[in-house]
């Protein structure tokens, strides 16, 4: 797991921890912005899935953003 991805998981983690909202960026297909609850943090297929509060699924390497933190290497032209 890269640098990048310890802090984004820690940072939903402590959303998870506080029933805080997490605010989103995410890369599917192009950005998309979600909001919502984490309810749950899995481990499937070596992959880091992260589940919020209205059913939807993501996983940790489709992370942009969360909470203002930015991935510092993510650019757009």
């Amino acid at each position: 797991m890269k640098e990048i991805q310890v802090k984004m998981l820690s940072i939903i983690q402590s959303c998870l921890e506080e029933q805080c909202k997490a605010s989103l960026i995410l890369d599917i297909n192009g950005l998309e912005k979600v909001q919502g609850l984490v309810t749950a943090i899995e481990e499937e297929n070596d992959k880091v899935i992260i589940k919020l509060d209205h059913d939807f699924t993501f996983s940790l390497d489709q992370v942009i953003a969360i909470n203002g933190y930015f991935d510092p290497l993510y650019s757009m032209c």
